[in-house]
């Protein structure tokens, strides 16, 4: 059986089961190439990892991201073809784009997953949450992945790729980032 593109969220009994809109889509790849032209720009290893599927089954816990980036740890997952979060390091980015109010809180299975970053996107705002010492998420000004780069104009680029067509959007980011 085929899902297409529902995306599934566990966290232990609750089963959460999205199937992403158009603008949803939009958004991510938007936040995804934003991702991947910031890596190129600094000259910085980027393994990109979709929505692969993730879990920890000990702790009944698991989710596809929107999207995953490994960037610290590039190098170290390059080569494989499978990930095992019990030996292998986990994403050091995950996005999850949020256009509408979900029942299930996705933070407590990232925390799970070790992920140490995560960027949350609702249409308005981006937020960037950073894993804590105590298990949880909080709000942070600076990327790890990107500590260089102002939230605020990553926000402002968002905007502006709703305005104007890719490729002049692709060029004013470059630009913007080689200006840094």
């Amino acid at each position: 059986l085929e899902r297409g593109g529902i995306r599934l969220a566990y966290d232990q009994g609750r089963l959460e089961i999205m199937s992403p809109s158009f603008l949803h889509e939009i958004r991510k790849r938007q936040l995804g190439r934003m991702i991947e032209i910031l890596a190129e720009e600094l000259d910085l290893e980027i393994v990109g990892g979709g929505s692969t599927t993730f879990r920890r089954e000990d702790a009944k816990r698991g989710l596809e991201p929107d999207e995953c980036y490994w960037l610290a740890n590039a190098l170290a997952i390059s080569q494989q073809t499978e990930i095992d979060l019990a030996t292998d390091p986990p994403p050091d980015l995950a996005l999850e784009v949020d256009l509408t109010s979900h029942s299930l809180n996705k933070q407590p299975i990232y925390a799970s997953l070790r992920i140490p970053e995560v960027w949350r996107y609702d249409g308005r705002k981006l937020d960037v949450l950073r894993l804590a010492a105590d298990g949880g998420y909080a709000a942070a000004e600076r990327s790890l992945s990107f500590p260089g780069i102002p939230l605020s104009s990553l926000l402002r680029f968002l905007e502006l790729r709703q305005s104007v067509a890719e490729r002049q959007w692709t060029r004013e980011l470059r630009a913007w980032i080689r200006s840094l």
